[in-house]
Parts: structure tokens; sequence; C-alpha cells
């Protein structure tokens, strides 16, 4: 696992970071909406309506991804493991957990970071465990509103600039799988993350709380698997978020249900328009879903789709 990071003054840090680009889909057509503004200069309730499925759809998934991405931040050890540590263990457990997150947007799109090595040059998995399950909780989360969203997660070398933001070939890399290889709903993952959560744990100078890494990493590497075109993608439906949400698991089922029913809404929409390409992709899309909804009991959502 890379580890290093440099802050080179007060106003740069660079190093190794886990970076993961979203982009919204279809705002394009939602924003001619309110393209022109009334000469009377009093907004239609159809503007509003316009207003509030483009600018509002924006400002509620940064929300989401923010809170999605504190929430798995502040994991917790379970009560009887916490008993058990030593206050040098809890010390040691702390650090790891000691994240930051720093978000930058640029209309639709959005670019989420957070380094992954302390300030001592230590390896941290908590940001990829944050950015992953973030990732899942969200893509879920959107396809049931009806947005759909594309993105990728990478991870490796940037620097965070007071007045740019965040640069480097970690960004680019993370824009190129975007912008070019996901094609349809989905969020890639880069070879350098399935390297980082395949790879060893970092040593914590204590046994146990590498063992409690290493657990970590585990959930990471069921949160991706392999798509039909073999590249590995957020399994945003597979066993590792089944795991984790097992406390909201009822909200859970309605979420995927309404998540299938608008991917086989829309291929079947693409379809009927003879937007060929379009509903290919939105088919694909059905089709993993389709592939994960016995994990959530919902098996038999496939054979009323299929007899409608």
């Amino acid at each position: 696992m890379a580890c290093d990071s440099r802050q080179t003054n007060d106003d740069v840090h660079a190093g190794y970071y886990v970076v993961c680009l979203i982009d919204l889909l279809g705002q394009k057509d939602k924003l001619q909406g309110w393209c022109e503004w009334p000469e009377n200069g009093q907004l239609t309730e159809s503007m509003w309506a316009s207003m509030r499925e483009s600018a509002g759809v924006v400002l509620g998934l940064r929300r989401d991804l923010i809170e999605h991405f504190q929430l798995y931040a502040m994991r917790r050890l379970p009560d009887e493991a916490l008993a058990m540590m030593s206050d040098m263990q809890r010390q040691q457990w702390q650090r790891h957990n000691d994240i930051k997150l720093s978000v930058q947007q640029f209309s639709d799109t959005f670019v989420l970071y957070s380094p992954t090595a302390d300030s001592q040059g230590d390896v941290l998995v908590m940001p990829m465990y944050a950015m992953l399950a973030t990732c899942c909780l969200t893509m879920l989360a959107s396809l049931a509103a009806g947005v759909p969203l594309r993105g990728s997660i990478h991870v490796g070398t940037g620097l965070r600039h007071q007045e740019i933001g965040f640069y480097g070939p970690a960004l680019a890399k993370a824009h190129h799988l975007e912008d070019e290889v996901a094609q349809y709903p989905r969020i890639l993952v880069s070879s350098e993350v399935v390297d980082f959560v395949t790879g060893p744990a970092p040593r914590a100078g204590d046994e146990k709380v590498s063992e409690w890494l290493q657990g970590l990493l585990a959930t990471c590497r069921d949160f991706i698997c392999r798509d039909q075109d073999g590249h590995t993608m957020v399994d945003f439906l597979g066993k590792g978020m089944h795991t984790i949400q097992e406390g909201s698991r009822p909200g859970m089922i309605t979420a995927v249900t309404k998540a299938y029913r608008f991917a086989c809404t829309e291929a079947a929409r693409f379809k009927k328009a003879d937007s060929h390409e379009l509903a290919g992709r939105y088919a694909l899309l059905r089709r993993y879903i389709e592939s994960r909804l016995p994990i959530w009991g919902l098996g038999h959502l496939t054979e009323a789709d299929d007899g409608a």
C-alpha cells in the first residue's frame, strides 16, 4: 500500500488520496424547463418544478454524499471489543479513524477526496471503507429516487491546494473512468483500488488493531464486484451493503424495489423511443440489479416483471 503523505507548506498538501468522482445524469434535459426567464419576472409552477428537479437534486446529492461519508467514517467496533481495548489500542484505533473528507463541485459533477495516510505516513483504511460504503448507499438512494448517476473511485497521487482545490493524476484517472469507461449508471473502481483492498492490512503496532483493520479491508472487498464487461464496479446491492445495513433492512428493501422498477422503466422507455444505446445501458443496469435481488429476498420481482 502506498503511504506517503507530505505537507509541502501551509497551502499545499500532496500525497496519496482516495478520490471519487460522481456525475449526475440527465440534468441537461431538466435544465431546459427554466432556461428562459418570463418577461414579467414571475416564475411559473413548471419552472419551479424544473428547478427542484435540477438544482434541488444537485443540492440534495451534495448533502447526501457528505452525510453518508460522515456516517460510515464513524464506524464503531462492537461494544465488547471496545471494552477489551487497552488505552494504547484505543489510541491507535482512534488514530486510524481520524479521517478528513473534502468535496469540490462543478455544476452537477462532484469530487470527493480523502488522504489515505496520516501525517506520520501510516496507511489509513477507513477513508477507503467510508468512500466505498458512501458510493453504495448513494447509488441505491439515487436510483430509488429516479436520479441516475455515474462515477468512479481511484486511489493515487494528488495535491490539495487552498486556491485550486484538488488536482493531480488521481483526479485525471477518476475522470477517465467515469467519462470514457463507465458508460451506464454505475460507479467503476480502478485496479489500484482493487490492489489496495486486497493487500495486507497496514501494521498498526498492535496485533489486535491490525486484525480489526484487516476486517475493514475484508468488508471493502465485499463492496466491489466484477461487472458483466469485466470492469470492477461498486457492488451497491451486494453482500457488503446487505451486511452493514442490517439495522435498516425494511427501508433498504423498499429502496431496492424502487431502484429495480426505475431501471426497468427507463430501459423500456428508451427502447420505445428507439434510443437503442440508452436502452441497452439501462438493460445492463437492470441485469445487475436482478442478479442481486435474491440477496434482499426479492427474487420474485424478476418473475413478476417478466410476466407483466
